[in-house]
């Protein structure tokens, strides 16, 4: 008795939507249609007026830059147009891989030797640009990583703000040792999705 009377229940609650529903879809009566309120985009923040560079950084891998700005190392330089050439003479070496784009920075840079180490024992002032150079090849690295989801935005900030602090003690030329010890913490911290 109580199945016959849920089976009953069922069809008259299935007879009364179907109703309902024919009712409100092809009665020939006026359907109101829902207003489409347009929500306007959130409007796009200007990532240079962040504080600091992890804030900066993370603006720009999320929404992407609009403008050429300083790079960010060259910001804290006495002679930013020096260091900003050379970002910008290197542009198309990053179109390259391997051994032709280490070629083309070595070119870039007037390296009158093949090799680092042989630069190196002969005149070492484009071997600071050059390891300016490979850390920003890393920066692009975490760019399309994040890019491709590999990475999350505020882990790619971070690596890309250890980077550019290592590049920051390239340029003020600090002791050898810190720089190594920068690159080694860099190396333990480096993310095995990204090659």
């Amino acid at each position: 008795m109580k199945l016959l009377r849920l089976f009953m229940i069922a069809c008259v609650i299935i007879i009364l939507s179907t109703s309902a529903f024919s009712k409100g879809g092809t009665s020939g009566g006026s359907v109101v249609q829902p207003k489409v309120v347009e929500a306007a985009e959130p409007a796009r923040p200007d990532c240079e007026s962040f504080a600091t560079i992890k804030e900066r950084i993370a603006c720009r891998l999320e929404f992407g830059q609009e403008k050429e700005t300083t790079p960010e190392p060259c910001r804290v330089l006495p002679v930013a147009a020096t260091c900003v050439k050379y970002y910008r003479d290197s542009v198309p070496c990053y179109e390259k891989d391997g051994k032709e784009k280490d070629k083309c920075f070595k070119d870039v840079l007037q390296f009158s030797k093949k090799s680092v180490k042989q630069q190196a024992k002969f005149d070492t002032r484009p071997l600071q640009s050059y390891m300016l150079l490979v850390l920003y090849d890393l920066e692009e690295r975490v760019e399309e990583a994040v890019e491709d989801k590999e990475l999350s935005v505020e882990d790619g900030a971070a690596l890309i703000t250890d980077i550019i602090n290592l590049k920051i003690k390239v340029l003020e030329r600090k002791p050898a040792a810190e720089i190594k010890a920068g690159l080694q913490k860099l190396k333990n911290k480096w993310p095995s999705e990204i090659k």
